[in-house]
């Protein structure tokens, strides 16, 4: 690969209990997913993430958790980053993987902060 190449995956191999975190957060129970996951797995996980307001008692409509950098290349390594907003920043082999930590971190920290 050249310096100014960015590797692209079309999936990324996942653990049963990653699987299983976004199949709960996604539809209530695990194992709906395969270990295997592509964009139009992960896609309307961050699409239901960006639906999530910060600050459910805020006045302010657009205060959600969105991807905030998506895609930007690290100026070290020059390897995709995303990031949630209000959250860390992720960066990837490939811009599917960056994601997929970003959304992994998140439904880890929402599971945790969420008021039942």
């Amino acid at each position: 690969m050249k310096d100014n190449e960015v590797k692209t995956d079309n999936h990324i191999h996942v653990s049963v209990e990653e699987r299983d975190l976004i199949s709960v957060f996604m539809y209530g129970q695990p194992g709906l997913y395969s270990r295997r996951l592509y964009w139009n797995d992960i896609m309307p996980v961050v699409e239901k993430i960006s639906c999530i307001r910060c600050a459910p008692e805020s006045p302010v409509d657009h205060d959600t958790f969105y991807p905030r950098t998506f895609g930007m290349l690290s100026p070290e390594y020059r390897k995709p980053m995303v990031r949630i907003n209000r959250c860390q920043v992720f960066e990837g082999d490939s811009l599917l993987h960056a994601t997929f930590q970003a959304v992994v971190d998140f439904i880890r920290w929402y599971n945790q902060n969420k008021k039942s």
